[in-house]
């Protein structure tokens, strides 16, 4: 098993799906806030990213992303995150929904410029949250060491 199919597994786990935000370790929520983050940002950019993600996720996204390492794609998120009022996205879906709605031109132009060097991935972001889900391997339920061939 390769690292990014490990990481689908983990992602995919009950767990994430049915246990709120608040109820997973300090290291499952890192975990997520940067899984969704990248899956979001790679389906559609900043724009789908804020308007789909749970505000739990995106408010710790900055965050997390310095937890594991991913420094520059932090400092990415965190201008993303300056088009909103106070520089950071509300955690209230509909609120947000409602200011993106709102942006003209130029701040979604902004938006598509951050999305794509986010894509250019300057921090190696699976390798980084690999890293990260073996150092807190204890804390990630039902994560075992895999066997690569």
């Amino acid at each position: 098993m390769d690292k990014t199919a490990l990481l689908i597994q983990i992602s995919e786990r009950r767990r994430f799906l049915s246990y709120a935000f608040e109820e997973l370790s300090p290291a499952e929520q890192v975990f997520l806030a940067v899984w969704e983050l990248d899956t979001h940002v790679g389906n559609g950019g900043f724009y789908h990213y804020y308007f789909n993600s749970t505000g739990d996720t995106v408010a710790t996204a900055p965050v997390a992303l310095n937890q594991i390492g991913a420094k520059q794609l932090a400092v990415i998120v965190s201008q993303a995150d300056a088009i909103f009022p106070g520089g950071r996205p509300p955690k209230d879906s509909l609120e947000r929904q409602q200011f993106l709605e709102s942006l003209g031109d130029d701040q979604l132009n902004r938006l598509d410029d951050l999305s794509e060097k986010f894509l250019a991935y300057p921090d190696d972001l699976t390798d980084l949250l690999f890293q990260h889900v073996q150092k807190n391997a204890t804390d990630i339920e039902g994560y075992s060491e895999p066997s690569f061939e």
